[in-house]
């Protein structure tokens, strides 16, 4: 790299500033740069002025110490500086770009204002008047002498679409209150100061929910397409909710009201229908009962993944809290939010897909495009079946159905392989509520007798394959088993 020239220009005002200059300019000198000292560069028979408009025109950079003195005689055009003033001002004014003229201030008056000539009063100045203040100020100097700053812009990205194709009947651009909130909530994993993230998702959720109530005609005419259309526009939803959750929960806060306070106001949808509308059928609140079905999932994933096992186990055992019309008591637990939708049925047979379940389907290639990956949902949605059956014994009505077991045999086992271990097992233990593997033994022994005699009775009946049992994802004897 060639090296950099820099003129200071200064006044004599006293023995200790001209030794504090000196000191500056050997400094620089120390990091390879050229200074030009008048000290160190001035004999008898040079022509003053001559040397001062050669080193400003010939210098990189020209260093203006500024104190009392030289802001004094800068205004008044009086000796050496006034003479360098001249010089320098008409550059300064002429070319308001122009970065080669910095101000280094060594001095301030009793209010702690620094002392600058008029010229340069609202430029940016670098604070040398006092030694704390220099440490930090020295190595931005020579960032910048050298044009080596300490932050730079990133390099510019593509503009989403929702910005790039803006069209209000897009419905990208429906959203956008959503991916704020999403841009919000990934500084926020930084900054830590998610607290009302998820009250505000929660706002726009019942927002989103209250503008698309489906009435009867419409869902009677199309409902091989309609619900799968809305299923899909909500997927950028589904992923802003996994950026805000993921925030909250890296923020400790106490979230567990908030979540919870989610669930019950989306399930408040399901059997809601718009104004004017008075008939209903099965499949009308499908995308409202889909995207909570995931958002539990991913609740869950996330919540393992911080090692939040007593949340988890406050939520398995809630009791939600919703008073639909036509029900006399509104308290469900978690296994109400893994709902069969109709409408994917439809779907399956109007374009005769021959699928075991478009429903699975859809949710496992979703799961596939979050940053999470297929395997470790498909792994949760298993093991939330499993702890539904440990939980609730022999009633098998309120078994959760992990719907995408159908893929389970594709992957390595992540979350049950770790289950092997004595760590993993007092994970697991907080999370059921249980005090000892005995216990998880007993528990597992229960569900075997009560609920699983015949495992063929948990699957879709048009498959060979059933949900695979925990005998054969782990052998319970091995849980807890390894240091």
């Amino acid at each position: 790299m060639e090296s950099k020239k820099v003129f200071i220009s200064y006044s004599h005002s006293s023995e200790k500033h001209k030794e504090a200059i000196r000191s500056l300019a050997t400094q620089l000198t120390s990091k390879g740069i050229f200074v030009k000292l008048d000290e160190w560069d001035v004999v008898g028979g040079n022509d003053f002025p001559t040397y001062m408009e050669k080193s400003i025109t010939e210098s990189d950079k020209v260093l203006i110490i500024c104190d009392k003195r030289y802001s004094e005689n800068a205004d008044n055009r009086s000796g050496g500086v006034g003479i360098e003033t001249y010089l320098i001002s008409p550059e300064v004014y002429a070319k308001h770009d122009q970065n080669k003229f910095v101000a280094l201030v060594y001095e301030k008056n009793e209010l702690g204002v620094a002392y600058l000539p008029t010229y340069i009063k609202t430029r940016k100045y670098y604070d040398f008047s006092s030694q704390e203040s220099q440490i930090y100020e020295f190595e931005m100097l020579l960032r910048d002498i050298f044009n080596v700053p300490k932050f730079t812009r990133p390099p510019l990205g593509e503009q989403p679409l929702f910005v790039a194709d803006y069209d209000k009947e897009d419905p990208k651009a429906k959203y956008n209150d959503y991916y704020s909130l999403e841009r919000i909530s990934l500084s926020k994993l930084q900054e830590k100061n998610s607290h009302t993230l998820l009250k505000r998702f929660t706002e726009l959720i019942k927002k989103t929910f209250d503008e698309n109530l489906v009435k009867y005609e419409d869902f009677e005419s199309n409902p091989h397409d309609l619900m799968f259309n809305k299923i899909q526009e909500f997927e950028d939803i589904l992923r802003v909710f996994i950026n805000v959750f993921e925030s909250t929960v890296a923020d400790d806060n106490d979230f567990l009201e908030d979540l919870i306070n989610l669930f019950e106001t989306m399930s408040s949808f399901d059997g809601r229908i718009p104004e004017g509308t008075s008939t209903l059928t099965e499949g009308m609140w499908d995308h409202f009962n889909f995207l909570r079905h995931e958002f539990f999932i991913y609740s869950i994933l996330i919540l393992k993944l911080y090692s939040k096992h007593v949340e988890i186990s406050k939520l398995l055992k809630t009791n939600f809290y919703c008073k639909r019309k036509f029900e006399k008591e509104g308290f469900f637990q978690f296994t109400e939010f893994n709902k069969y939708c109709k409408s994917f049925d439809y779907r399956n047979a109007k374009y005769q897909l021959n699928r075991l379940s478009v429903q699975a389907d859809t949710m496992f290639e979703r799961a596939g495009r979050t940053k999470f990956g297929a395997a470790v949902v498909v792994e949760t949605d298993l093991l939330l079946g499993y702890y539904s059956e440990i939980m609730f014994e022999g009633e098998i009505y309120k078994w959760w159905f992990p719907r995408m077991y159908i893929y389970y045999h594709r992957f390595n086992t992540m979350i049950f392989g770790k289950m092997k271990s004595k760590r993993h097992l007092t994970m697991l233990l907080k999370e059921l509520g249980l005090a000892s593997r005995d216990e998880l033994i007993i528990a597992l022994e229960k569900v075997r007798i009560k609920g699983r005699e015949n495992p063929r009775n948990r699957g879709y009946s048009n498959s060979f394959e059933s949900v695979p049992t925990l005998e054969i994802v782990l052998d319970p004897k091995v849980i807890g088993t390894i240091e």
